[in-house]
């Protein structure tokens, strides 16, 4: 039986990388800017909306900064 995959995984937290130094990897780095950082802006810029709306109904409400704190590490 043979299976094809249509998806790769592309990890660079084994070798722990900076992003000047993933510019050796150009074509993968210039992948993941392209189809991976909108879709996490997208999710960074939803998470402060709902945030917000829950801080205005409870200000002291605990909220999530999952995607705000990922972002800050890309």
């Amino acid at each position: 039986m043979m299976v094809c995959f249509d998806r790769y995984v592309i990890d660079f937290h084994p070798k722990n990388l900076k992003v000047k130094e993933s510019s050796l990897y150009n074509s993968l780095l210039q992948h993941i800017k392209n189809h991976v950082l909108p879709d996490r802006k997208i999710a960074t810029q939803n998470e402060i909306k709902r945030n917000q709306e829950l801080l205005n109904t409870n200000s002291t409400a605990r909220v999530n900064r999952h995607h705000q704190n990922f972002l800050a590490k890309w």
